[in-house]
């Protein structure tokens, strides 16, 4: 991580109970994220200044969300992402409408460039392998049915930015420690 400066993103801080602790090992390839990296953005900041980003966060507290989530399904998002889908799904959920309206509040306190997509509330559970891998479909589909429907307790609003353990390597083993890809930098209570 040397030389490169950290992005910054307030999330929701999800609760790894074992909905996430007990899923089977992933294939080769598969980087489960750790239990303290769990959350859903709120508002991507990226490379801001340090002290702009907390004053964002101190002046927009993230709107009242419901305590617990109901996950609805795993999909590939982004290049590599294995992510969770709320329920109900689209701009309806109380997670969606919240985002929705502290996003561009928190950006423009934090001179971060606005997102122009819509709020696509998800929990990233792990990374993949860039290009397809039936391995990592054929894991995804067979495990996708256990998390459907589980409900998953949000623990506080957080300000989030690089962990130091960062660019260590992380496996396919979601019941086992694994390095800390963010570390907490300031966080709330949901309101």
């Amino acid at each position: 991580m040397a030389g490169r400066r950290p992005n910054f993103f307030v999330g929701l801080a999800v609760e790894a109970g074992p909905w996430f602790l007990g899923l089977p090992d992933a294939p080769p390839g598969v980087r489960a994220m750790g239990p303290g990296d769990l959350h859903i953005t709120v508002a991507f900041l990226g490379p801001v200044d340090e002290d702009r980003a907390r004053a964002a966060f101190k002046t927009h507290p993230v709107p009242r969300v419901p305590p617990a989530v109901t996950l609805s399904r795993l999909v590939a998002l982004g290049a590599n992402a294995m992510s969770l889908l709320l329920d109900p799904e689209g701009p309806a959920h109380p997670v969606a409408q919240a985002i929705a309206a502290v996003r561009d509040d928190l950006c423009d306190a934090a001179s971060a460039r606005r997102e122009a997509r819509p709020p696509r509330p998800h929990v990233t559970i792990a990374r993949g392998p860039r290009a397809p891998a039936p391995a990592v479909d054929a894991w995804r589909a067979a495990h996708e049915h256990t998390l459907v429907g589980t409900q998953v307790a949000l623990r506080s609003a957080a300000l989030f930015t690089w962990s130091d353990q960062r660019d260590r390597p992380r496996d396919g083993r979601f019941g086992r420690p694994q390095p800390a890809q963010f570390v907490v930098v300031d966080e709330h209570a949901l309101v």
